[in-house]
């Protein structure tokens, strides 16, 4: 596995953040904290509370801030897709509308959500990522364990593309990684998953199945990721519907996928 430090085309993730505590929806700590236990713990009592999104800037042997919490209330699902989900919903329902039967008239009505549709097709990139650093391995993350009867520490929010083995057609997934070392870690992909068919595809194959995990990744990504779509609607392509503008993805350097250009941290291996 390669783990590669990205500089993003946008810095979707870090404006995000930006944004949250422009809203007073996130709070800076600046005291040193600990990635085992601690950060998870502090976490869960300001959740409980009903409190803001956290943004660790000082983790014990790492030279990188953690963010946490950036989704847990729908003020900040609402932030993170720029309006209220269900307004989202409803603009392509009436969208779908105007189509049965076409009507001019209706389709002029809904003009602003064409441009929804004109973003649907991700946007490929030239072929190397900006700004690549190669580090040395996933030590220098600050990676969560977050209980004490974890079997070690864990990638939790990372969003794990994988390709059709046959088709070549991308899924984007949530897997958690378990570390295992500065090199490898386990992926908890179950086998109803688009990532695990794929894996089980590739297994029929013999072959190895490569992986493009992004880490610190475009918040609106980061919801497509979990949702669960009507088939034929992959997850580059409804990120890019709702945020109006084209998913932008870049050839990674070591492995045959094309992967999104933001985020803060990229992975890859198979």
């Amino acid at each position: 596995m390669k783990l590669f430090r990205q500089e993003p085309l946008t810095r979707d993730i870090r404006d995000f953040l930006t944004l949250l505590e422009k809203k007073g929806q996130l709070k800076r700590i600046s005291s040193p904290v600990d990635s085992d236990l601690e950060i998870a713990a502090i976490s869960v009592r300001v959740l409980g509370m009903g409190g803001p999104a956290l943004l660790f800037e000082n983790v014990k042997g790492s030279n990188y801030p953690l963010a946490i919490n950036t989704f847990a209330s729908d003020k900040r699902i609402e932030i993170a897709l720029g309006q209220n989900p269900e307004e989202i919903g409803n603009e392509l329902l009436n969208f779908i509308e105007a189509l049965r039967p076409p009507k001019i008239k209706e389709i002029f009505k809904q003009r602003k959500t064409i441009k929804r549709f004109l973003a649907f097709p991700p946007k490929k990139m030239s072929n190397r990522l900006p700004n690549q650093i190669v580090e040395n391995g996933l030590d220098e993350l600050p990676v969560l364990k977050c209980w004490p009867e974890d079997g070690g520490k864990f990638i939790t929010l990372p969003l794990v593309q994988t390709n059709d083995p046959v088709t070549n057609i991308p899924n984007l997934g949530m897997y958690r990684l378990h570390v295992y070392d500065k090199k490898s870690t386990g992926m908890h992909m179950q086998i109803g998953k688009g990532g695990g068919y794929h894996y089980q595809e590739a297994e029929k194959l013999n072959n190895n199945l490569p992986v493009a995990v992004t880490i610190g990744g475009d918040p609106v990504l980061t919801i497509a990721s979990i949702m669960a779509l009507p088939e034929g609607v992959g997850e580059l392509e409804f990120a890019g519907l709702v945020r109006k503008k084209r998913t932008r993805l870049t050839k990674c350097k070591t492995i045959n996928i094309k992967a999104p250009s933001t985020g803060e941290f990229l992975l890859e291996g198979y």
